[in-house]
């Protein structure tokens, strides 16, 4: 949405001009409202609900990570005394959400990239890949808003001692649907539909945004 067209009264109430500069209002800056974003929103992240997810017999695998909001109209309320959207009327926030929307989601991909933990107490397959037993960071990178993969990285003062480091991230693909917005960024673990005999395995659900996502391929836990 081009920010020049914004109505002159909104552009006065989100950057604080009086009635004079209602009249001819400055154009809201696309590069500043992401600016405010970005400083406002590790608040956010730092009061997120951590949850835990497990799988596995003595929980073989667990997943803590934070439960970021992903809903553009709870953003932008939650950062409204940042961004200025504190200032517009409940009923007037659903027609100007649009204005916010693009910079959000950027800034909201930035911060899913290292979302939680992943510990492991046995290797997993990742089908010609392996993500050895040990404790990583796990994290989800986007292709505009929508989400295309899972990906498991190492960082070296995180790892446990005397663990195996990744030589470079494990990427691990998405197939995705759409779906209703969602309030925050949702893992699972889940047996398969059809579990190879013999193996155990797993797949990975993640929802964020307006879409649904599960893992292409089924990982397996292996000794």
């Amino acid at each position: 949405m081009r920010l020049a067209v914004l109505p002159l009264a909104l552009a006065a109430l989100l950057f604080g001009a009086g009635p004079a500069a209602a009249q001819q209002p400055p154009i809201p800056n696309p590069a500043e409202i992401k600016k405010r974003i970005r400083e406002a929103f590790p608040k956010l992240v730092e009061a997120a609900e951590v949850e835990k997810i497990t799988f596995g017999e003595e929980d073989a695998v667990t997943i803590s990570y934070k439960k970021i909001p992903t809903d553009p109209k709870d953003i932008a309320k939650a950062l409204g005394k940042d961004i200025g959207t504190d200032k517009i009327p409940d009923q007037m926030l659903d027609q100007y959400i649009g204005m916010f929307a693009p910079q959000i989601a950027e800034v909201l991909n930035e911060h899913l990239k290292d979302i939680g933990e992943l510990i492991n107490k046995k290797t997993i397959k990742v089908k010609s890949k392996k993500i050895p037993a040990g404790k990583h960071r796990i994290g989800i990178v986007f292709k505009g808003e929508k989400p295309d993969a899972i990906v498991i990285f190492d960082k070296k003062d995180h790892m446990e001692e005397g663990q195996k480091k990744l030589k470079k991230p494990v990427v691990i693909k998405l197939k995705t649907k759409s779906s209703e917005i969602k309030k925050t960024v949702e893992l699972k673990l889940k047996k398969p539909k059809k579990e190879k005999k013999d193996k155990v395995q797993f797949d990975i659900y993640l929802s964020a945004l307006r879409y649904e996502a599960k893992i292409k391929k089924p990982l397996e836990l292996v000794d």
